[in-house]
């Protein structure tokens, strides 16, 4: 008997604390988006019977009530110092690597999901459909998550990136649906600089300015063309103090990254305009993202439907040549490299809705078309206009 009343403070306060949360979630404003996470967060969904049945409501009103919890940042941060201290050598996803990496883990179900699907089979009509508009030089960069190429940063006993088998099937693929496309291959490339440079962000999962410098070396090679090398680029530190989205998955803040910009005395001038609109800007750099939310956004500022970035002043060897850049976030601080190469570049984001490809491929005169993303992300983006 005694046992039983002893147990009744307990049981009380935690009806009490579970009520009170229960109250302040329905009270609150819901949070749009989350400055510490760099992301928008799940809101509560429209009720409908084909959900129901289907269950996705039940999957989105999961993801809203996580998303909107009371107090789940603070809960994140004493989550993950408590598994810390257990040893974890993964949390949410993350893997705690070697030297201060943070990267991400992509299950098996990424990229055999049915979005992964999708996005290969529109893959193939965007190339397809280049080809008809007589775009005749078609490329696809795929660029490797830090998971594939830094694997002697990884946690022991990691499993091999499930990537690696999804890219191979996928290129076989490609090579079925379509003719004459290029590939461009980076991980070796990638996995060899890492040895004695960092190529990826250890907070963030994008890859450094580094990285893409690669990745535009590797594309310059494939075209006949001599890169730049890397020692002829001006750097200066945009930012000594970047806390990336792997970071912020997590809430913990170990070694911040440096985000770096980079110039060439060629006496290149340009104009870059951002879904139209005017004047245009003269620099790749948008230095006041530095200070928001996705500080990541200093380059070409973040995503944006369309993106031009045209020479002022182009000299004889790249006028007329224009590439269709369709890309992700990777695309970004690739272009940086990519522009001195073509009298104009058009990039388009096909994250947002309202860009009609083939209407653009038909009004411009594209030489080439290369398509950009980071593999993980391209098997989770919902891909619109194509």
């Amino acid at each position: 008997m005694k046992r039983g009343k002893g147990g009744l403070p307990l049981t009380i306060c935690f009806v009490l604390v579970l009520g009170g949360l229960s109250l302040w979630s329905l009270v609150k404003p819901e949070d749009v988006f989350s400055s510490q996470e760099k992301r928008y967060l799940a809101q509560n969904p429209e009720i409908s019977l084909g959900k129901l049945l289907e269950g996705t409501y039940q999957e989105e009103y999961e993801a809203y009530l996580s998303d909107q919890f009371p107090g789940r940042l603070t809960l994140a941060k004493l989550r993950t110092s408590a598994e810390r201290l257990l040893g974890k050598r993964e949390i949410a996803g993350v893997y705690f690597g070697e030297d201060d990496y943070l990267m991400e883990r992509h299950q098996e179900q990424v990229f055999s999901s049915q979005l992964a699907g999708e996005n290969a089979k529109k893959l193939w009509k965007l190339a397809n459909l280049a080809q008809e508009k007589g775009i005749s030089q078609r490329g696809v960069m795929l660029v490797p998550s830090a998971e594939a190429v830094l694997r002697d940063k990884l946690p022991g006993l990691a499993p091999e990136a499930a990537e690696e088998s999804w890219y191979q099937a996928l290129r076989q693929e490609g090579d079925q649906e379509t003719e004459g496309l290029h590939w461009y291959e980076l991980q070796e490339e990638l996995r060899g600089a890492a040895r004695e440079e960092t190529v990826y962000y250890r907070t963030d999962h994008h890859w450094n300015l580094y990285g893409a410098y690669l990745g535009y070396a590797a594309w310059a090679r494939e075209n006949g063309i001599a890169p730049t090398p890397w020692e002829a680029y001006e750097r200066k530190t945009l930012k000594g103090d970047f806390y990336g989205s792997l970071s912020a998955k997590v809430q913990t803040e170990i070694r911040p990254d440096t985000l770096e910009g980079c110039a060439l005395e060629k006496g290149i001038s340009y104009k870059i305009t951002y879904n139209e609109a005017e004047p245009g800007y003269a620099s790749f750099y948008m230095e006041e993202n530095l200070d928001t939310a996705e500080p990541y956004a200093v380059y070409l500022n973040g995503n944006q439907p369309l993106t031009r970035i045209r020479q002022e002043n182009p000299a004889e060897e790249v006028r007329g040549k224009k590439l269709l850049l369709v890309k992700d976030s990777f695309g970004n601080s690739l272009a940086i490299f990519l522009a001195e190469h073509f009298e104009e570049i058009v990039m388009v984001d096909l994250r947002f809705r309202g860009i009609d490809l083939e209407k653009l491929m038909e009004q411009e005169q594209f030489t080439q078309l290369l398509a950009v993303y980071n593999r993980a992300q391209f098997c989770q983006l919902q891909l619109a206009g194509i």
